[in-house]
């Protein structure tokens, strides 16, 4: 499956694309890719239970149905892991 979605050129727009995203690597910007995530890892990035994690994401279950997410998929998109980690401040581990 081929993704429509260019990389970005600069960090501007790494910034606004739902797939990519720049994080500090030793004060310098790494852009890299955002991968689906199980709603369980997010959980256990973000340092709460699965059960809290459900709760939080009952606050924006508006937007993320504009998404196309249904609150019982387990697997999340790259642009909702994206969504996620920039309302909730959660770090991703870097590779």
């Amino acid at each position: 499956m081929t993704s429509s979605l260019k990389p970005p050129k600069t960090a501007f727009e790494a910034c606004k694309h739902p797939v990519f995203t720049l994080h500090s690597n030793n004060n310098v910007f790494v852009m890299s890719e955002i991968k689906s995530m199980y709603k369980s890892e997010l959980a256990r990035q973000a340092g709460v239970s699965t059960r809290t994690f459900n709760r939080w994401l009952m606050q924006h279950r508006q937007v993320l149905a504009q998404m196309g997410i249904s609150p019982k998929q387990q697997l999340l998109p790259p642009k909702a892991v994206r969504y996620l980690c920039e309302t909730y401040c959660i770090e991703l581990p870097t590779k």
